[in-house]
């Protein structure tokens, strides 16, 4: 610095040559101008740092995993309402079924008595 102080015409490469000598194509020399990784990356947190931040992401985590598996007990519960729901109307339609078999068959045999007395009846 105190060169490029002393003889500002003097160009980058100029000082580059006088630190570090001649250069050669196979080396590169990189004198802190530029972006770092710092910059792009921010300071590295601490040690203390890291673990306190892994244990508020191991409470979320234990957080999440609780709320899913009250999620998962709940549709379970809602699950068996619906298959007891289904049962039940499953027994409702059944007997409705039976009922209509026997409604069915009553009306047929009083149809069928009626016929048979009807003709009967002709026939006298």
């Amino acid at each position: 610095m105190e060169e490029s102080n002393n003889n500002p015409s003097m160009s980058q490469f100029d000082l580059v040559e006088k630190c570090f000598g001649v250069q050669d194509r196979d080396r590169v020399i990189c004198f802190g101008y530029g972006t770092k990784p710092e910059d792009i990356r921010g300071p590295q947190p601490s040690k203390a740092e890291l673990k306190a931040e892994l244990l508020i992401k191991d409470q979320q985590i234990s957080d999440l995993r609780g709320r899913m598996d009250n999620i998962e007990q709940h549709e379970a519960n809602h699950q068996k309402e619906i298959n007891d729901m289904q049962e039940a109307h499953k027994r409702d339609i059944d007997k409705l079924e039976a009922k209509i078999k026997m409604l069915a068959d009553l009306l047929l045999g009083e149809q069928s008595n009626t016929k048979v007395s009807t003709f009967f009846f002709f026939l006298d």
